[in-house]
């Protein structure tokens, strides 16, 4: 799980790869984006990437993230 906080203020969580808010337009946003580009198999923690990729289009900060999943060199990680 992974907590933003947006330039303008609001909060929303990646979860498994769905975003919740206490805006719902937010989330649905934020769920179509992540649809549209979603974290592919180069990522041993998609919530993060999913995160990042949302803050590039509606500013903010990471506010909290639990720790990642151990990663491995070489390895091509699938969301399935």
């Amino acid at each position: 799980m992974v907590k933003i906080r947006t330039a303008r203020g609001d909060f929303a969580e990646v979860n498994g790869g769905t975003w919740s808010a206490d805006d719902p337009d937010l989330a649905s946003f934020l769920n179509i984006y992540a649809e549209m580009l979603p974290a592919g198999g180069e990522s041993p923690y998609p919530d993060y990437t999913l995160a990042e990729r949302a803050l590039t289009v509606v500013g903010g900060e990471i506010v909290h993230a639990d720790p990642p999943p151990p990663s491995y060199p070489g390895v091509v990680y699938s969301s399935l």
